[in-house]
């Protein structure tokens, strides 16, 4: 069990476990989908690109290590399709 200052914490089960025993509705909803959907249309993608667009920095590292990945990837493919 775990420990803290000398009081034993309880183990909570998973919550696909407490869904299917129906005491939660579904799986989680982040806070943010409602905001999401009102300002992109429900894409993450194009509502983390109007911040960035704003100036706030946080969506733009976001963006930029977005664009850093999806660029790795391309170019890990266009190696594998070299090498058939």
């Amino acid at each position: 069990t775990d420990r803290y200052s000398g009081i034993a914490l309880p183990h909570l089960p998973k919550r696909d476990v407490l869904v299917s025993a129906g005491y939660l509705d579904g799986p989680r909803r982040s806070a943010l989908t409602p905001l999401v959907e009102e300002q992109a249309g429900g894409d993450a993608e194009i509502f983390l690109q109007k911040l960035a667009d704003e100036g706030n920095v946080a969506a733009k590292a976001a963006m930029d290590e977005r664009s850093r990945r999806k660029a790795e990837a391309e170019e890990k493919e266009r190696i594998i399709l070299e090498q058939r």
